[in-house]
């Protein structure tokens, strides 16, 4: 990398960073207090309560992201470090948290608004089981774009 390409990867970095705090604050302040009035009389279903529908479109709608994480796995996992699947699924994982906020930035907010670090630790731990599980189960079963079969083809 140069020196102009990592000044635009720093730069880039920072104003998107800036550009999406300021929007999730501004959207914040103005849609919680019409939201918190639209939901004041509003009973919302807890994981005990959720039944068969719910459910249902949990388990169907998760596809769309597996789907996502798939298809990257597919294009870049050959290019990820290590041999072993498992550990390809598992840095992959981390690579999600991370994008995703996930893995250090949500916790630590989490904790900053008042949550106690256990009730953090328990909230987020399942977020990175289950993400994590999708990660090394498609590392083990997709395979990687063959490289060779698209210069063959040019």
């Amino acid at each position: 990398m140069n020196k102009f390409t990592i000044i635009r990867f720093i730069v880039g970095i920072v104003l998107s960073s800036v550009l999406a705090l300021f929007l999730h604050i501004y959207a914040l302040s103005y849609v919680n207090s019409i939201i918190g009035k639209m939901m004041a009389n509003i009973h919302i279903l807890h994981p005990d309560q959720y039944g068969f529908k719910v459910t249902f479109f949990a388990y169907l709608t998760l596809l769309i992201p597996a789907s996502g994480i798939a298809f990257l796995y597919y294009f870049t996992g050959k290019d990820l470090p290590f041999n072993s699947r498992i550990v390809k699924g598992i840095l992959l994982g981390i690579f999600l948290l991370l994008v995703k906020g996930d893995l250090i930035r949500q916790p630590i907010m989490d904790y900053l608004v008042g949550n106690p670090i256990i009730v953090v630790f328990l909230q987020h731990a399942q977020v990175w089981v289950y993400n994590l599980a999708i990660t090394i189960v498609i590392a083990l079963i997709v395979p990687f774009k063959n490289k060779s079969l698209i210069n063959s083809t040019q």
